[in-house]
């Protein structure tokens, strides 16, 4: 089994997560339409997910300290590397459950700061 880490880089025990589990604390937030302000997120991951003639779509994740997942589709990016941390102000579009872990889809995502 790999090995699995929080966002301080402590390794989970075997006993925490098991191979195909999720973690059960992880949990979305807010409700449809709410604004969520000063999240303060690292972000995991942008990748480019398809394109139309209006041009690229880009999905990005970020977590927080709690391990909880937003993600973000844009057509601009974010301005932010993998692992660079940022506050960030976001709406909620809906909760989704990708690949058994539960994640907050955000719009209209505007990064405030980066963070130390």
């Amino acid at each position: 089994m790999n090995a699995k880490f929080d966002m301080s880089g402590n390794a989970y025990r075997p006993t925490d997560v098991q191979e195909g589990q999720v973690l059960a604390y992880v949990q979305v937030l807010g409700e449809e339409g709410e604004r969520l302000r000063d999240l303060a997120v690292t972000q995991e991951s942008a990748r480019v997910i398809g394109n139309s003639q209006w041009g690229e779509t880009v999905l990005i994740k970020f977590r927080d300290e709690q391990d909880n997942v937003y993600c973000w589709f844009t057509g601009s990016g974010s301005g932010l590397q993998q692992g660079e941390k940022a506050v960030i102000d976001g709406t909620v579009k809906k909760h989704n459950e990708y690949q058994g872990a539960k994640e907050t889809q955000l719009t209209r995502v505007k990064v405030k700061e980066l963070a130390a």
